[in-house]
Parts: structure tokens; sequence; C-alpha cells
């Protein structure tokens, strides 16, 4: 067959592959070509691939490329054997051995071709060059699923990097010797270059690149860089990767090491930039011949091979031309880099210089990313080639120093065109492809070489074109739209690397093509007349079939064939019409769970969500009948009942607060005030009393034959009625009262000419009025009755001998989201029967009274939505509606209000019942209301009252809310779809609510935006909870309130909670405003509001319980929730992949402008792992040690640890253990409710996690280690004399140390021997400190920093409040960091050696020994000196003048810190040796 013949079948055969209809189907596709039955079908297969990932090149020129990789199909001749010349110059004669590294290592190659790459997919081979991404932890990192082609992509870049770096050895070694090189140099030159180009760029930065070119310019760059910011740690990764190799340290290491070549003033540190320019003037010469020289290949007209090379290279004056260009554009971007000192973005310093001090060149950031890019264009301009925006602009920001584009793609000739052979110019063939019809199209043969851009439009084109050609011809014209664009992207995607998100998005458009289908049957069947169409599986052949009853029509058999079979109209009785099928009465189906689904749930409702299961019905619902209107909308509802009913009681208790300040002002006191209420209301409720006694008496009259219990009964009323007192006071008691009161107050009038005491009167009356209205409003009861009420008892207040709550019981302290759920049934009041003694605190009842419905009324309005939603939405098999009259199953059903009468929720499944009515739910009893009460406490202390949690509560939940609105504009059913803009408007408006709600919470004043805030917390956007009190509470806070009996500090704590408030609801409120803005109803604006960031209003069943036990349970729980909601967001997965990514690069950066300590370890390691997997760290280069530390947002953090454990793994810095532990840790920490502890006893930890936060401390004391793994007290030296408790103590306050060791000597002991009493006043301390927590903490520290100042001791950034939040120091780490590591070393010697003394020389294990008695002295020594120090401490804390103790102590430390590294830095050392 002639080469052309069977290029042309090839062709045909990969167009064959790529038809939609054979769906990759190679059987189907290699039966129809027996011709190539010879050839190995792999071959073929990755021949289709490769031509798909070429853009499906249709001239000799690309294909010749294509062809070259697959010499099985395409055999090669070899050249004859090249003679050896001497090396030439790269410009004027002399021998360029100075920047030519040795090529001695170079693959041998045995034939004239490159070994062919075996046949791999495009995912696997990264992570055969890429260390870290292999074995155990790339497993568990590629787990995550969206992760994985970001971390695919890092690979790849840095596997490209590589490559480069191999590209330059062999570049320069061809480039040095000319027509004198080797043909094994040459071959290996193109195997590399093929190599490289093989490894293409990831999808993103090819769209980056789109989007540049066709912008142009600076604008293109930074648009480029808006839309796709992944690409830029993808370049850096591969920059990196490139400049450390071979060819660029060797020119770099003699300029570190000595000043040499360039001669950098000031030592290695100094000399640094000027290695790394060099090094980038290597690289980019050798990249720049290796791409030059392709593009001579090619304008020869020849094929990148053996032969082609060579035919350059025999060309003296092309070969000189090449490499003046390359030596001029390496020069002048090396050159321009070193005078700008382009260092810092070149963090592969650190692989150059082990150990080097580099801060003292890390601090020209803006000159340095200027320098980059100005290398670049001069560099490109030097030459006369065209100066790039994309690669000048990641040069200027990322720091690449390698061609960043494919050399193969890298000529630069002009284009040509043809139509039908005809010359035409760019514009012609423009026309032509947005104006041509496709049967146009396919009869035109257009040509376009040297424009990538036109080719790949007019290979679009004529793709969908073919594609067209395919479509159902009655299909609608917006499905065939839809399905075009469907199957030309599935076309696309095919010729791409595999990959994940390649697989998860073919899948998904082969569903909706499914759905398309699918719908247009159903509507072809429509228009025949067919009507309703049943699955009954008369269709021939096909999967699916349905019924007819006449002849069967074209259109009928179009519709029939459209899942690949036939109608058998022949065997329809046409006769007979078929009844219509029996209605089913359903509105949607129940979802059918999978025991995995089943058991999700289970967890979800015991834990995250208790109404989980209601949620999925009517997820159901909106799945089988659209969106929802509001008023069906029962997750919103139930998501914003707390917010609302919050709101309601918040306004109730400022009206409570301004009747008590016009009671102080009065003077009237708590039972004054109560028993004038009682007097205003007591004679119309004898009036109403004695109308219910008198009709019951009449009837009693009215009966001849009276029982005895009838008659005494008859007796009773008689005597009430003629006392007038069915309250508890009679007519003329209240009469007595009011004219008392009335005389005593009355002469302090108002400007509404009323007395004070009837201006309380009005305030109270306000709140039964509104009570009245939100009954109404809340179809509790009807208008009518609400009337009723008023015209018969305008003084209403509760006469009540206790305070019952709505299922009578007595009210106690709980909170919404417990009692009695969604449930509302029985009557709202209680018929008043009369009573004889005295009611209890009408004012204490009446609020306590009012909170209660304020929380019924908001339930009630919830379950209305669901009530909505199941009337409109019926399935029996679910669930139904009960009207008035109809009896329900108690067991089944929940009761809702309409109106004032009584409607029910039936549901077939009980469970979901007992959701709504929080039924199962035991009461945690007496010791679980200790442990809520104390978790309280710590809960208020860490955040609320303690001021530092502003600054990390903030950073957080910006970061969260900007994530989760991304994913809200993002996800399907997100509450903001499609309205990206949204995002960066709100994160404006935060500075605007922030201060607004300052404003108003924190000094009590209106705002400009204090309407919305007004609406945005009646919504229901605010989280916060309705706290019911009891009676008992309400009164004692009452009479508090009269009488100034507060709490004195209550003040501050109330402004610390309204900084705090304020911050927390800023993000909320931005996000509403925005919402409202947009045109997003209230409602749903308050719903993304409180979803915004953690919405901790939510819990399971047995979050109550669990967070009573567990500090912040819930918290977590809610956040994990959310976190793992956002994820679902293809953008936030990019954001998230982006996070990695630029952890690694952060986790680089650091190492670079981190110091070292004196043992060589940088002390950027040793800042605390638990610091580091909770925030953002940056070495800030002002102090070797020095740090910036931001607060990562809870969940989304662990990504962040992902990407520093990969850094560190590949920096050596960590083992793939560790970073699995690292990791894991970090996992945990992010989003598990109940926190791992670090000790290094497992068994400890194990208790530790399952044991109540409020008892840790007893734990801690009784096995003395930490949460971290640290001591909670010194114990006895072992060994040693035993000492007094008392004496070991360090950590307790001076006081309280001085204290014990008195007690001790005053029982009987000394400083040496224990007395009668001796104890460690560390392990109270720990103790009280823990019971403390933040906001103590924050207030001690605030102490002693202004101990610090008075008395001029060191002072400790740790010690400064606020500051610390953001500011560290390494080196207040790495005294636990030494000593962890002193610990781990020593107990390892003390193994060993015990060993070794056991063992012969001639044991054949001798060699795991070696240095182990060394180290065992110098473990001796080093225990010495720390002894001679733990004694300078003890006599230290004797030293009077703090300031001196403390600098004498703070010294002591640090020579032990340093004894220490001294000796881990030794066994380092050894044990190096030793492997």
């Amino acid at each position: 067959m002639e080469d052309e013949d069977f290029q042309q079948l090839l062709l045909d055969y990969a167009a064959t592959a790529n038809l939609p209809k054979n769906n990759g189907d190679w059987d189907v596709i290699d039966a129809k070509f027996p011709e190539l039955e010879k050839y190995d079908r792999d071959v073929l297969h990755s021949y289709v691939l490769t031509y798909n990932q070429a853009n499906q090149p249709d001239n000799m020129e690309d294909l010749g490329v294509i062809n070259a990789k697959f010499p099985e199909l395409f055999p090669e001749k070899k050249k004859d054997e090249a003679q050896v010349a001497p090396s030439v110059s790269v410009a004027d004669g002399e021998e360029t051995s100075a920047v030519s590294p040795s090529i001695s290592d170079a693959p041998s190659i045995d034939s004239g071709t490159p070994e062919p790459l075996t046949a791999k997919t495009p995912d696997e081979v990264p992570f055969q060059e890429v260390q870290f991404l292999t074995g155990d932890f790339g497993n568990a990192i590629n787990s995550v699923p969206f992760l994985g082609d970001i971390i695919d992509d890092s690979a790849r870049a840095i596997a490209q990097g590589k490559r480069q770096g191999n590209v330059v050895n062999d570049a320069l070694s061809v480039m040095s010797r000319g027509a004198a090189a080797s043909d094994e140099d040459v071959l290996a030159l193109i195997a590399e270059v093929q190599r490289m180009e093989e490894l293409g760029p990831s999808e993103e930065f090819n769209n980056f690149q789109k989007v540049a070119t066709e912008e142009g310019g600076v604008f293109g760059f930074l648009k480029a860089l808006a839309t796709e910011p992944q690409a830029v740690p993808e370049v850096f990764l591969q920059s990196m990767s490139a400049l450390v190799n071979p060819a660029s340290a060797a020119v770099a290491l003699p300029i570190v090491s000595g000043g040499g070549l360039l001669g950098g003033p000031g030592g290695a540190a100094a000399s640094l930039p000027y290695a790394m320019a060099a090094a980038g003037t290597t690289l980019e010469t050798a990249l720049t011949f290796a791409e030059l020289l392709q593009e001579e290949v090619k304008e020869k007209g020849l094929e990148f091979d053996l032969d082609g090379v060579n035919a350059v290279l025999d060309d003296t004056e092309a070969l000189n031309r090449i490499r003046r260009k390359s030596a001029v554009r390496g020069g002048v971007i090396g050159t321009v880099d070193a005078l700008t000192g382009r260092v810092s973005t070149k963090v592969a310093q650190k692989a150059l210089l082990t150990g080097s001090k580099a801060t003292a060149v890390a601090k020209t950031g803006f000159i340095e990313a200027v320098g980059g890019g100005l290398g670049e264009a001069a560099g490109s301009a030097a030459i006369g080639k065209p100066i790039e925006a994309v690669e000048v602009g990641l040069e200027t920001f990322g720091g690449t120093t390698g061609t960043v584009t494919s050399l193969a793609s890298a000529a630069l000739r002009p284009g040509k065109y043809k139509v039908n052979g005809e010359t035409v110019d760019r514009a012609f063939v423009q026309d032509i492809l947005k104006n041509a019809t496709p049967e146009e199209l396919a009869n035109l043969e257009i040509s376009v070489e040297n424009d990538k851009d036109l080719k790949a439009e007019m290979q679009e084109q004529q793709l969908r074109s073919q594609l067209a050609e395919n479509l159902p011809r009655n299909f609608s014209e917006e499905a065939n739209a839809e399905l075009l664009d469907l199957e030309y992207e599935r076309a696309v995607l095919t010729g791409k690397r595999d990959s994940r998100s390649k697989k998860k998005r073919i899948d998904e458009i082969d569903a909706r093509i499914d759905e398309i289908f699918e719908s247009e049957k159903m509507r072809k069947a429509q228009e025949a007349g067919m009507g309703e169409l049943r699955e009954t599986g008369l269709i021939v052949g096909g999967e699916k079939g349905f019924e007819v009853t006449r002849t069967v029509t074209p259109v009928e058999q179009e519709v029939a064939t459209m899942e690949g079979g036939e109608v058998a109209g022949q065997e329809t009785d046409i006769g007979a019409p078929l009844p219509p099928p029996e209605p089913s009465g359903k509105a949607f189906e129940a979802p059918k769970k999978t025991r995995y689904e089943a058991t999700r749930d289970l967890l979800i409702r015991k834990f995250q969500d208790k109404f989980i299961d209601v949620f999925r019905l009517q997820d159901a619902v909106t799945a089988a009948r659209g969106d929802l209107s509001q008023d069906q909308d029962f997750r919103m509802a139930e998501e914003l009942f707390y917010g609302r009913a919050a709101d309601k009681i918040e306004k109730l208790e400022g009206k409570l607060e301004d009747i008590t300040s016009g009671m102080k002002e009065a003077g009237l006191t708590m039972d004054q005030f109560d028993e004038y209420l009682y007097a205003r209301h007591a004679k119309e409720r004898n009036s109403k009393i004695f109308e219910s006694q008198k009709a019951e008496a009449d009837k009693l009259r009215s009966k001849e034959n009276k029982t005895s219990k009838e008659k005494n009964r008859l007796k009773q009323l008689e005597e009430r009625m003629r006392n007038m007192d069915g309250s508890g006071m009679s007519d003329a008691e209240a009469d007595a009262i009011l004219q008392s009161y009335e005389k005593e107050f009355g002469d302090m009038i108002g400007p509404d000419q009323k007395s004070s005491i009837q201006n309380l009167h009005d305030l109270v009356m306000e709140i039964t009025a509104e009570n009245r209205a939100l009954a109404v409003e809340a179809g509790l009861i009807s208008q009518e009755e609400a009337d009723r009420q008023f015209a018969e008892q305008p003084n209403y207040v509760p006469l009540q001998g206790f305070a019952v709550d709505e299922s009578g019981a007595q009210t106690g302290s709980s909170y919404v989201s417990g009692g009695q759920g969604f449930n509302v049934r029985g009557k709202e009041g209680k018929r008043a029967k009369g009573r004889q003694s005295k009611a209890a605190n009408p004012l204490a009842q009446l609020v306590t009274n009012s909170a209660t419905l304020r929380i019924r009324a908001e339930r009630n309005m919830a379950l209305q939505k669901l009530h909505n939603l199941v009337a409109e939405n019926p399935n029996p098999d679910v669930w139904t509606v009960l009207g008035p009259g109809q009896k329900p199953d108690p067991t089944r059903s929940v009761g809702v209000k309409i109106n004032g009468e009584e409607h029910f929720i039936q549901f077939e499944n009980s469970d979901h019942v007992k959701s709504l009515k929080e039924m199962g739910v035991e009461d945690i009893g007496m010791l679980g209301r200790f442990f809520r009460g104390a978790n309280n406490w710590l809960r208020r202390s860490f955040t609320t009252i303690n001021p530092e949690f502003v600054l990390t509560n903030f950073s957080r939940d910006i970061q969260s809310a900007v994530l989760n609105a991304v994913a809200e504009t993002d996800i399907p059913g997100g509450q903001i779809s499609g309205r990206s803009d949204m995002v960066q408007k709100m994160v404006k408006r935060v500075p605007q609510t922030l201060k607004a709600l300052m404003q108003e919470e924190v000094r009590g004043k209106d705002s400009a935006l204090s309407q919305y805030y007004a609406e945005f917390k009646e919504d229901g956007g605010k989280t916060g909870w309705a706290y019911a009190k009891s009676l008992a509470q309400r009164k004692t806070e009452i009479e508090n309130s009269l009488r100034g009996a507060e709490f004195k500090g209550k003040g501050f704590l109330n402004l610390l909670e309204g900084v705090n408030d304020a911050v927390e609801n800023s993000i909320r409120l931005a996000a509403y405003i925005e919402a409202r803005e947009a045109g997003v109803t209230r409602e749903k604006a308050a719903q993304l509001a409180k979803n915004i960031t953690v919405n901790f209003n939510k819990s399971g069943t047995l979050g109550p319980a669990a967070n009573s036990l567990f500090l912040f349970f819930n918290a977590a729980v809610q956040g994990s929730a959310r976190t793992v909601r956002s994820l679902k967001s293809p953008k936030v997965q990019k954001a998230v992949g982006l996070m990695t990514l630029s952890a690694a690069m952060l986790d680089m950066a650091n190492r670079g402008m981190s110091g070292e300590d004196e043992d060589g370890v940088l002390w950027y390691d040793k800042i605390s792992p638990y610091k580091k997997e909770r925030s953002i760290i940056i070495m800030t280069g002002t102090g070797p040690d020095d740090y910036v530390s931001i607060p990562l947002p809870y969940g989304f953090g662990a990504f962040w640890s992902v990407g520093t454990a990969m850094s560190a793994v590949a920096n050596e810095a960590m083992s793939v253990d560790q970073a699995l532990g690292f990791t894991a840790r970090s996992v945990i920490t992010n989003f598990s409710p109940v926190q791992l502890s670090e000790g290094d006893n497992p068994d400890v930890n194990a208790l530790r996690t399952i044991t109540p936060t409020v008892l840790t401390p007893l734990l801690d004391r009784a096995t003395n280690q930490t949460y971290y793994g640290g001591k909670v007290y010194r114990e006895q030296f072992p060994g040693g004399t035993p000492k007094p408790e008392s004496e070991l103590a360090y950590r307790a306050p001076r006081l309280a140390i001085e204290a014990a060791r008195a007690v001790n000597v005053a029982t009987g002991g000394s400083p040496n021997v224990p007395g009668k009493i001796d104890y460690n006043p560390d392990k109270d301390w720990y103790t009280l400190d823990f019971a403390m927590g933040s906001a103590g903490k924050t207030a001690i520290r605030t102490g002693q920093l202004a101990k610090d100042i008075v008395t001029g001791a060191p002072i400790k950034t740790r010690n400064v409040p606020f500051a610390r939040v953001f500011l560290g120091s390494a080196q207040e780490d790495a005294y636990s960091y030494d000593i962890d590591r002193f610990e781990a070393n020593r107990v390892e010697v003390e193994q060993l050696f015990n060993e070794f003394k056991s063992k012969s020389k001639e044991d054949p294990e001798a060699g795991r020994y070696t240095g182990i008695p060394k180290l065992k002295g110098q473990l001796r020594k080093a225990e010495n000196l720390l002894k001679v120090q733990r004694k300078k401490l003890r006599d230290a804390q004797d030293i009077e003048n703090y300031a001196e103790r403390s600098e004498v102590i703070q010294n002591i430390r640090e020579a032990q810190r340093k004894i220490m590294m001294n000796f881990n830095k030794e066994y380092n050392r050894v044990r190096k040796e030793k492997d």
C-alpha cells in the first residue's frame, strides 16, 4: 500500500472512531477496517488519541509529526553514522565548554529512531515521574474526586518542567557540537522533545492562553488570569521543576560557592540572584535552541527526525543563526533577571543552595516581578520574535523561566489560506465559516496553514457540520441545537486526556442526551394524537415501548425507533380503544433509598438535621414538579423559624425593659404593679366568670331531682356569685386598690394627660394586643375570636397560679430547638372557671406566656407551609391532610392551626412524625444539664465574650462566605443560581454592614441600614436562639432590674457580645442586602444569609445531648455539612484545587524566606503543626523566625493542609508517613465534631476523645497528658531523690506556688522533704485555667503584658492581645519542637544502646548500632547539663524582682532548648552517616 493511501486509510479510521454513533466501541470500529488487521490494535487506538489531541490536522506537515511517534505504523530508514567533528563555537569560533554540561549519562540509542513511548494514559506519566504523588500519600490525596484533576495538572507541570530540564542537557550538547554531534546526541534530543510534547499543558492553561491571545496585551493577560487563575500555579510548578536541572545547577553552583563567573558581591547570599540568572540564561538558551531548531527543520520541509535535524546541523549558516538567536535571547533574559534580583519567585534556590541564608535577597518582590516580565519581553525582542503577552505576563506574575507553550507549535510564519485550491485571505475564510450552511461547508475544501486559531475554528465548524448530519430530522429546533452542542462537546472531550472531570462530564452529557431523546419521543407521540404514553413493552426490539390504538403512522414509527425498535402495529387491536389509565392520585413518587442512603439519612437525622426525612420528600416533589412556591417551602420556613422567633422575643424583651424603666422612675415595686394590673382586670374577669357560673347554676336549678353532689355545687355557685370574686379578687377589692393607686400616683401626669401608672398599664396592654394580632396572623385563632376576647376583657392579664406552656407542663429553661418541636394542636387558652386564691405575678406571667406564644406562632406558620406542600402535592402512600372533624392517628400525625381550626398532616411513616415532634429524645437529666451549663460558659468564653474571637471569627467567616456564596451561584438549586456578580458585591458591602451593625449593636443607635437590618431580623436571617424563660426566671429578672442588682460586669460583657454579634452578622446582612437588591424575595434573601456561613440553629435529634457533652459539637457538624454542600460546586472545586496548589507554592516560598536555627532546621519547620493545620503561615522575612498567621475557614482548611504536605514531602521536610498523619489530623480537625488528642499514648488519646469536655481537665491531671501531648505538671526525676510536690511547680502564678511551699514547710516539710500537706499548685492552676476559657486567658495575658511593660520584662508575642492572633515567632514554638525531638531521640538511643550491649560484633545487624555508643555518651552529657539548668530554674523562682526573674527564667529556658537542640543535631549527623 502506498504511503498516501495508508495515510488516508488511517484518517478514515480516525474519523470513524470519532463518530458519536459508534460511541467509542473499538470492536465495531475495527471491524470496518480489515485492511488494518495486521497492526496492533492498541497502537491504532493510541494513534487516534494522538491525532485528536493534535486537533485533527489535515496537512502532511502536522501529520508527519504525529506519524513520527508511531514507528510501528511508519517505519523509518536509518541514516548512516555521521562523522564526529570537533567542537565549534556559538558565535566566534571559540569552544563553548563553559556552558556545556557533561552528557556522559545520556541514554544510548541502538536504532535510528527514538524508542517509542509505551502505551500509557496521559495521567500515568506524571505519577511515574513525580515521587510525592505516588504510593499511599498520592492515593490518599487523589481519593478526593475533584482534587484529582488539579493534582494531575500539578504533577504534569512538574514532570513537564523536569523534561524541559532534560531537554536542556541534550539541546546544549547538540548546540555546542553542531554537525559534529553524534546520532545518539540528536536522537536523545528528539526523544526528549517528544516526551516533553506528550505532557502538554492542562485544559485550564490552554484556556488561559486562548483568552490572553484573543484579547492581547496586558489586558489580555489580566483577563486570562481572572478567567483561569489555576494556570499560574501550574506554570509556577513547571518553572521551578525546570530550573532545578543539571545544566542550570552546573552553572549556578560555582557562583554561589565562590563568586565565580559573574562574581556577585556579598558572598553566597548576595550572589544568589546572579546564580539564578545564570541558571535562567542556560535554560532559556537551550530551550530557545530546541524551539528554533524545530522551526528551521520545518522551513526546510523536513520532518523533525534524525535526517531533518542533521540537515540543519550540516547547514552552517542556519546553525549559526539559530545559535546566535538562542544565545542572545537567553542572555538578555538572564541579564534582566540578574539586574532585578529575581530570586524570591524562583524558590528553587533551596535545591541549588542547601542551607543558604535567603532572606537578604528575597525582599524585592515588586522589582523582581517586573524584571521577569521585562526579561521575557527583551529576550523575545532581541531575536526579532513577537512578544507574547501570555509568556511575558506569566513571567511577570509567576516567575516562569521556561517556554510554557509546546515547542512544536511555536512556528510564527505567516498564515496561508486556500478555498477549493484558490489562495484567499484570512477574512475570506472567516466570512465563509461564519455564514456558510453546514451543507455548503461540507462541499468546500478549505486549507489553513500557520494559523492555529483559525484552523481550530474551521475544524470546529467542520466537526459540527458532520455531527449535524446525524441529528434527528423531526426533533424540534431547540432540541437539535442542544444536541449539537452536547455532541460537539463530547467529541472534543473524547480526544482529550483521560481525567476524572472528563469522565464525569461525559456521563453528564450522555444523561442529558437521553433526557432530550425521551422528551422528544413524548412530544412527537403527543403530536400524533397518541395521548399519554404508557410503557407496556409493545415496541419490538426497543428498550421502551408504547401502546397504540390505531394503525401505525410514519411519525409513530419514528418515535418508536428512537430507541432502536419498531412498532408492532399489526398486533394491536385497533377496534376497541384502550381504557384510560386509572389515576394514581400521586403528584410525585416517594424516594426509594438504598441501604447506604438510608444509613446516611439516619446519621444525618441523628446528628445534623432532624428534619432530613421530610426535606427529602420536599426534594422529591421539587424534582417531579419543578420549583415550589414559597408558601410550600417547609425547608425555608424551618430554617427561618428560629431567627424569626428570636427577633419577636427580642422585641418583647425591649418592651419589658421600657416597662421596668418606667416602674423604677415611678417608684413602683413589682408587687404594687402586679396588684394594679390584677385590679384593672379583675372586674371584667369577675363578670365573665359570673355569666359562666350563672348559666351553670340555672341549668342545675332546672333539674327536679338533684343529687347531693349537684346540690352542693349549686350552693357553691350561688355563694361565689354573691361575692363576685371569680378572679380571686372581688369587685370591691379591685375598686379600692385602683382608688388607692390613682391617689398615690395620680399626680404624676405625663404629656398624654395620663398618670405614670396608666402609661405603664398601656404598655402592658400593647403586649396583649400584639399577642392577639400575632395569634390571628399565625392562624392560631380567628379574627372573630380575637375581637371577642378584646371586647370581653380589654384589660386582660393572665391570672395563673403557675406558668404553663402549650403542653400544660411547667415552663423551664429550654431553647426553641427542644421541647415540643413542630406540632401545634389543642386550644389556644384554657377557659377560666374561677378561682378563690390570688393569682401570682401577672406581669411576669404575661411576658412568659407571650414568649411562648411567639414560639408557638412561628412553629404554626412553618407547619402551614408543610400543610400546603402536602395538600398541593398529594401521595396517599406518603402523606395526606386531614381537616377539622377528621380523626388522625396520633402516632403518625402532627397538628397545625388554620384560621383557628385544627388540621392534621398524616404520614404513612411514623418516623417522619417523630422527627417533627422530636420524639425519642430523652431528657438529658441532671448530670446532662450540668454539662450543658458548664459548656455554655466555655462556649461563651471562647466566642462571644472573648475579644480576640472577633478577629479570628471574621477572618474565617469572610473566607467561608465567599466560597459558600460562589457555590450557591453554581450548584443546581443554589439560592442565587447564576448570579455570580453578587459575590463580589457582597464582599464590597461588608465594611458598610459592619460599620452599621457596630452602631446598632454596640452604640445602640440607628444607622443608614436600620431598615434593612430590622427586616433582616424579622425575616429570620440572623442566627439566634429564642430563649423561653421560666416564670421564676422572669420574676427574678424583673426584681433585679428594679433593684439595680444586676451583675456589675454585665455592661462590659454585653459590649463584647454586641461587637461579636455585629461581626458575626455583618457578612450575613451584606448577603441579605445584595440578594434583596438583586430582586430576590425577603424570605429567600434571609435563607441565603442564614446559610452563608454556618447555620448553628440546625441540629440532629441527638445534637443537644451531644452538644452538652462535647464543646462545639454541633458547630463542627453544621460547618462540615455546609462545606460538603459547597464542594458540590465545580467553581468551588476549582477554588479548592487552587487553594491546594497555593498552599504548596507558599510552603516553598516560606522555606526560602525562613532562617535556620543553630541545628540547621528551618525556623519554619519548627512552627507547631497545630498552627499549620489551622492557619495560613507566611514567613515575613523581617526576622529569621517571624511569621504572619491567617486563620483558615473551617472545613476548607483541610485542603490547604494537603498542599502544605505535598510541598513538605517534595522538599524532604516530611516523610510520606508524616505527611499522611499531618493531612489526616487536619481532616479530623476540620470535619470531626470530637477532637483527637495528639499525645503519644493511644489509650489515653482514645479515652480523652470520648470524655465530656468538662471532665477533660480531670482526665488530663490523672494521666498527666494535655491535648497536645504535653505534661500537666512536672513529674519526679526517674531514679532521683523524690522532691516535695510543691517544689516541682513552675506554671502556676508565683503567689500560688509560694503559698503551696509555705503550707509544705508549715506541716513539717522543707524544700527537700515533703510535709504532711504537700501539693503541686500546677494541677489546680491547670483546672482553673481551663475553666476560665479563652476570655480569662485573654484577660491574664493583658495583665501580664501590662506588667511586662511597667517592669521592663521581655515582651513575648504570644502575650500581646489581638496581635498574637496574626503575628507569631517560630522561636516561641521551638521549645516544644526541640523537646519533642529530644525525647524521641533519647528513647531510641536508650533502646538501641541496651540492645547493642547484648550483641556481638559479628552480628549481621551490628551496622544498625553504628554511632549509638557515642550518642549514648552525648545523651548522658546533655542530661547532666539539663540537670544543672533545672536547678538554676528552681533558684530563679526566688528572685524577688519580677522583671529580673522573668528574664533569667527565659534565658534558662533558651539554654535548655539549645542543649536539647545540640543533641538532636548530633543525633541527625550520626544517624545520617550510618545510612
